[in-house]
């Protein structure tokens, strides 16, 4: 049940402004890898504001969960500490009618925004992104590359680019954004609810499938579809235009959360329905349980699947050494054979293939024949046979081992499989899964595996630093890597640094497009990096040139991390 939609973005929006603009930024924590929270202190109360780009659960609303913090930040949340933290937020406002929010965060004494942090809710291209006033990106939770998408990098650096727009399509609020679905009511077949909501999806920008549906039959109630528009347009749009919402939790027939509306739904049974304080608290505890239950059960899948294939895998080792106990059943009769032969050396003349002697271990002393190596004398043959009891003595003790093991494994995972159907926490199902590995049931799982983000800098080796000031600073350590960073990483007005008359890396200084009002203290510590990173490291004192990336390129013809530059400074360091 898909409920966070531009309406219910709309109604958190109203609600976020009026509990934390003002408020201070106190804390940034990311205890997940698209998801964040700010710790707002506003008006002497505190506050936790989630927003997340979960694929399936895209979302912002104050939430009363605290989950732990993982041991190190992610980078995502370094740049949100550097930039955000001790700052306060000083409006939220959507795009249009869009499941995108910006929080412009700053300083109250000048009422600017220092930085906005924009959370895009689209499904899987879902992600929350950090800019500057100017619209550069200081990072983004899910870096993308060109090569994931070719017209939208959202990348550090990178221009902050909307994302496209619906053409051509109505923003519900504006004034008379009715007229034009009642235009077309003439050509929607009559009492057609997909019809009319398939309609109302095409006209209109923000419309999802459930709002569409939601207007749809709430119009078809009336024999006049007009009036009846008109009435459940009113009381959503008009409704949500004046603030005046009633947040509803919505349940499943055990009574457990399966969404949140501004609205009670005409598509939802009344006793599922549950009237909320606040949408903060109806979304907060639908999605604290839908998280919950799709984590749990995305864990009992894995570990169900990883059990059948261990069951598969001993299921061939227990047919392996059944096999081969089988086959190891037949010591004594190769210990027979050694002594058969000696008892009737005799017999065996040079050259033979086979012996045929009277078997003394048959009660009726029947015929054996035994094959021979024409090639080996009678006492080498019966030796051999000796060797195979020898071998399959030891198998058969090794292979009875390794039946009983396998058959005490498949039981242990059969009962396991019953087991996980019945576990209800996500720690439970862990738990399980940690047992049997640690009993050498499940082979350990690579922390690595299912790992589909993108390397950074295309996997380019380019190491990122921060001077004191907090300007971030880049450094390639090879000769390609130097050109990627010059010609594909830096903007034009960045500051590009390189040893004078020398080899060493190429260094950038982020200025964000505003070179001239980078501190000398900046330049100095990224000449000192790229002395550093040079053949003159060990020199007394290293002349360092430095110019805009404008001023930049690559000669004709010459090869990787080759450089012209001019229009540039010199500074002298120390590495």
């Amino acid at each position: 049940m898909k409920t966070f939609d531009s309406l219910t973005l709309h109604a958190c929006i109203d609600e976020l402004n009026s509990a934390l603009v003002g408020g201070q930024i106190q804390e940034v924590r990311q205890p997940d890898e698209r998801e964040i929270l700010l710790g707002i202190r506003n008006r002497g109360a505190n506050h936790l504001l989630l927003l997340s780009a979960h694929p399936q659960f895209a979302r912002a609303h104050l939430t009363l969960k605290r989950p732990p913090n993982p041991p190190t930040p992610p980078t995502f949340c370094m740049a949100l500490r550097k930039h955000v933290e001790g700052l306060h937020l000083l409006k939220v406002r959507q795009l249009d009618f869009d499941r995108v929010v910006f929080l412009e965060i700053g300083l109250p004494a000048n009422g600017l925004p220092s930085a906005t942090l924009i959370g895009e809710f689209m499904g899987k291209h879902s992600n929350l992104v950090l800019v500057t006033p100017e619209g550069t990106i200081l990072d983004a939770v899910h870096r993308v590359s060109h090569r994931i998408n070719r017209v939208r990098q959202l990348l550090p650096g990178q221009p902050y680019q909307l994302p496209p727009p619906q053409p051509d399509r109505v923003n519900p609020f504006t004034p008379h954004a009715i007229d034009k679905i009642l235009r077309e009511l003439e050509s929607i077949p009559s009492n057609d609810v997909e019809s009319l909501a398939s309609a109302l999806m095409q006209i209109y920008a923000g419309i999802s499938p459930f709002l569409a549906r939601e207007i749809a039959m709430r119009a078809l109630h009336y024999e006049d579809r007009a009036e009846g528009l008109r009435v459940a347009w009113a009381s959503l749009f008009d409704a949500a235009a004046r603030q005046d919402y009633q947040p509803t939790l919505f349940l499943s027939d055990a009574g457990t959360p399966v969404g949140a509306y501004p609205f009670p739904s005409v598509q939802w049974p009344d006793h599922q329905q549950k009237p909320m304080e606040s949408l903060q608290l109806a979304l907060d505890q639908a999605y604290t349980f839908l998280v919950e239950q799709s984590e749990r059960e995305s864990l009992r899948a894995n570990l169900r699947a990883r059990i059948e294939r261990a069951i598969a895998t001993w299921q061939k080792r227990h047919e392996g050494a059944k096999k081969a106990l089988e086959e190891a059943e037949k010591a004594d009769f190769y210990r027979q054979n050694g002594e058969l032969i000696l008892a009737n050396l005799w017999r065996i003349q040079p050259n033979m293939s086979h012996v045929i002697v009277e078997d003394f271990y048959d009660p009726d002393l029947k015929p054996r024949t035994i094959p021979l190596d024409p090639h080996r004398t009678p006492q080498e043959n019966a030796e051999s046979w000796f060797q195979r009891y020898r071998k399959a003595k030891v198998a058969r003790e090794q292979e009875a081992q390794r039946l009983a093991q396998a058959e005490s494994a498949l039981r242990r995972l059969e009962a396991a499989l019953v087991e996980l159907t019945q576990l209800g926490t996500c720690e439970a199902i862990r738990e399980l899964g940690e047992e049997l590995t640690l009993q050498g049931l499940l082979p350990k799982e690579s922390s690595e595996r299912g790992r589909t983000e993108e390397p950074e800098f295309e996997g380019h080796k380019i190491r990122r630093y921060f001077s004191p000031e907090g300007y971030e600073i880049l450094v390639g350590e090879t000769a390609t890597a130097n050109d990627y960073l010059t010609t594909r990483v830096a903007h034009p007005n960045d500051i590009w640094l390189h040893v004078r008359a020398g080899v060493s890396a190429h260094v950038i200084i982020r200025t964000h497009g505003q070179p001239e009002r980078v501190p000398r203290s900046v330049i100095e510590f990224a000449a000192r990096l790229c002395a550093q990173h040079s053949k003159q490291k060990h020199a007394a004192l290293v002349p360092v040139d430095y110019t805009l990336r404008k001023y930049v390129r690559r000669p004709r013809g010459a090869p990787p991390g080759a450089a012209d530059y001019w229009n540039e400074r010199t500074i002298e360091v120390t590495p």
